[in-house]
């Protein structure tokens, strides 16, 4: 959009409950917050209660979560799976999320106990 460089940016943000996205997610909301209005969290989850959870202990867990991002509406949690097609969102929630997002912090990455990183020999 032509305001992107002067407008309030709403983030979609994967990979938030690891430690780097803790980190990632303070720093959006707690040090750009005259860029950034909201973050949207993608969070592998059972509910969408669990995932704010995940993401809540996660950010305490590091000592970098502040409880009025909740109550101030800057952070929102929505269940998916990078692995799944359309992140496991359904088509209303994709939907809204890319027309709401401004811009997208790909952090996350594929977990599976099966696929691992061949070693190297030298």
């Amino acid at each position: 959009p032509a305001d992107f460089a002067t407008k309030k940016l709403t983030v979609l943000l994967t990979g938030a409950t690891g430690f780097l996205g803790a980190f990632i997610l303070n720093d959006l909301l707690a040090k750009r917050a005259d860029r950034v209005a909201k973050v949207i969290c993608l969070v592998r989850a059972k509910s969408k209660e669990d995932a704010i959870n995940r993401l809540r202990e996660s950010g305490e867990g590091r000592g970098v979560w502040n409880s009025e991002w909740e109550t101030q509406g800057r952070v929102e949690a929505v269940v998916g799976d990078l692995a799944n097609e359309n992140f496991g969102l359904d088509a209303t929630e994709w939907s809204r999320i890319a027309k709401e997002a401004d811009t997208v912090v790909h952090n996350g990455a594929i977990v599976s106990p099966v696929l691992r990183t061949p070693s190297r020999t030298h």
